[in-house]
């Protein structure tokens, strides 16, 4: 749960040193042997409520790293559970469409039949008198994961007992974020999904921090960011939020003016999507005060929230986008993007606005795309064996290293 009496914007920036940092956790496979138990031990988002909203609805989730399999269930008695994607009988994989989401009443391994109730409960073995030795159904039982939920994501901790909750895990956000994420009618419109040849770290760092925004994006967002339009907070006493970039609209030089181009101007008279538009935040500030836009400002464009290890939240007026990366291994990373908007469109006005922001976010994401790989190959090289963070505008970056170093130290630089 959060707490406004402590959130503080630009608070925490003290408690990392910026400076050269070992590109190692990068690029060493050693490393990220050890890195893996990260995968075990944190709270991970797999999905949303809605996807299980349903009593027997279901999805799954591969943590491809660890070699788990999760299946996500909306038992018949309304209860959430989370439990090993594994037969107990000799270890099929229970659900395996491709799909990864339907309703059944009943959890059937296609291998032998075996049948599982949605509370994990073993009901049903084809031929069991086969079994002269008799089975012990309700020692055969699915094994459970821990599963949690907040702001309407769903969570889950492979450790067999989690260090802390998931709450304590989101320490230190705005108190009324975690209700502005979960009841607003936040509806699915886009998403990606793409395997890049970078360390997982590198893919976190490039979508952060707002330092590479006024270059990278000088075609695509055409601004030029100060440390104040990409301001960062911190949360070192917080065991998930490592922490905050919020984006704001830069003044415009004196005697700037923006033309926006015919479609530009079709999109924006029909919505809200595009960064250099005022947000209306009328809504969340009378239903939800304090959850985004923390000094009211006309500039204000997104919060992003960094939670360890592999979970971006972006939040926005009227969207919220969601970032999650899942590591193959030291070089090789899935990224999955998500869009949701607090409505579903309803003349095509809105949907070309939509089309038109998603379009927008999808330029600028392409020109990471293609500088992420070869930042990492150039780490791999081994030309440069430290990187340079600024205090300022990478503060976020830092963070996220000290809380990887922290959790698996360097072992003679490796």
């Amino acid at each position: 749960m959060g707490d406004d009496r402590a959130f503080r914007l630009g608070a925490g920036l003290d408690s990392v040193a910026g400076g050269p940092i070992s590109v190692a956790p990068f690029v060493s496979d050693g490393y990220f042997e050890r890195e893996k138990a990260l995968w075990r031990e944190s709270w991970l988002a797999v999905g949303r409520e809605a996807d299980v909203a349903k009593p027997n609805s279901y999805f799954t989730a591969d943590i491809d790293v660890v070699h788990a399999s999760i299946i996500v269930v909306r038992g018949k008695d309304g209860g959430l559970r989370a439990f090993h994607n594994v037969c107990t009988h000799r270890a099929g994989r229970i659900l395996c469409d491709t799909a990864k989401k339907g309703r059944a009443p009943f959890l059937t391994c296609p291998f032998h039949g075996w049948v599982f109730d949605t509370d994990g409960e073993l009901r049903n073995i084809p031929k069991e008198g086969i079994f002269t030795q008799g089975c012990d159904k309700a020692a055969l039982a699915l094994k459970p994961v821990h599963v949690a939920t907040w702001g309407g994501f769903v969570f889950v901790n492979l450790a067999e007992t989690p260090a802390h909750s998931l709450e304590q895990h989101m320490a230190g956000v705005p108190a009324n974020l975690e209700p502005y994420l979960r009841d607003r009618p936040w509806t699915w419109y886009a998403g990606y999904r793409h395997v890049f040849d970078a360390n997982w770290k590198d893919l976190m760092n490039i979508q952060h921090e707002g330092y590479h925004a006024s270059v990278l994006h000088a075609d695509t967002l055409a601004v030029d960011f100060a440390p104040q339009d990409c301001a960062n907070t911190l949360f070192p006493d917080s065991p998930g939020v490592s922490s905050l970039l919020t984006v704001s609209r830069p003044v415009p030089p004196p005697g700037a003016t923006w033309t926006p181009t015919p479609i530009q101007d079709v999109a924006q008279r029909n919505g809200r999507t595009s960064n250099w538009v005022d947000n209306d935040t009328s809504v969340a500030s009378r239903d939800f005060p304090g959850a985004v836009n923390h000094e009211q400002s006309d500039r204000w464009v997104f919060d992003c929230y960094t939670i360890f290890p592999n979970l971006l939240i972006f939040v926005g007026a009227s969207v919220v986008s969601v970032m999650r990366v899942l590591p193959i291994s030291a070089h090789q990373t899935i990224w999955d993007w998500d869009w949701y908007f607090d409505h579903a469109p309803e003349t095509f006005g809105e949907k070309f606005n939509l089309e038109h922001g998603r379009i927008a976010t999808r330029n600028a994401l392409a020109q990471d795309w293609g500088i992420i790989d070869l930042v990492h190959a150039n780490m791999r090289a081994g030309v440069v064996d430290t990187i340079h963070i600024a205090n300022e505008m990478e503060a976020t970056v830092a963070a996220l290293y000290e809380r990887v170093v922290k959790a698996v130290p360097l072992q003679e630089g490796r």
